[in-house]
């Protein structure tokens, strides 16, 4: 908890919740039902009732986004500097959830929205964020990435978490073109990322053995 930023925290906690305000602003128009869910083809396989979409999923995302800020900040080394790579553990959340809670609305409201263009576009950026940040993260504070076999040497770390930055800024692209082809290509670009990460893990921590 020490190293918890609690301002931080009260502060998205408070965007998380922001979007009940719009729920209630529409909350006449809306269906009984609401579809939350979507296959690749776009059509709906979820569903939700509208109390629940209007107020559940926005108190259960600020549980995720305590869940998750307690465990990085806990992992988080405090002798260093706060790692750039937390303001985008910070923010995802909030943005995730007002970016889909929003177009989940808007669909139900009776606009045609392609949901797997606008998952692919969130997953696109946050890969490339993500890759962009990883390799300024700092030997001491490389558990705050949950990937196992983690290497347990500093000089494999900064190789390692370079060629882990690169993997994920190259799959964002692939996921942003993606876009573009049948949903398909999305899911084997989605897939490919976590093979490589696998691969990488333990390239990794066998580069620490022989060290």
């Amino acid at each position: 908890m020490k190293n918890l930023d609690k301002k931080t925290l009260v502060l998205t906690c408070i965007i998380t919740l922001l979007p009940i305000l719009l729920g209630l602003g529409f909350y006449s128009e809306l269906p009984a039902r609401i579809a939350i869910h979507w296959g690749l083809n776009n059509e709906p396989n979820g569903w939700a009732g509208k109390n629940f979409f209007v107020f559940g999923i926005p108190v259960l995302m600020v549980l995720l986004q305590i869940l998750c800020l307690l465990g990085t900040s806990r992992k988080r080394n405090p002798e260093e500097p706060l790692p750039k790579m937390m303001k985008v553990i910070v923010w995802f959340l909030p943005v995730l959830t007002m970016v889909l809670y929003i177009v989940t609305m808007a669909v139900a409201l009776g606009n045609a929205i392609d949901i797997r263009k606008v998952v692919c576009l969130l997953l696109g950026v946050l890969f490339i964020v993500t890759g962009n940040y990883i390799p300024k993260i700092s030997y001491n504070n490389r558990n705050m990435i949950n990937i196992p076999a983690q290497p347990e040497n500093e000089s494999v770390w900064r190789v390692f978490s370079r060629m882990m930055g690169i993997t994920f800024m190259v799959e964002g692209a692939l996921v942003l073109v993606s876009m573009f082809f049948p949903p398909m290509v999305t899911v084997l670009a989605i897939a490919l990322l976590v093979g490589l990460l696998i691969g990488l893990s333990f390239y990794g921590s066998s580069l620490s053995g022989k060290k």
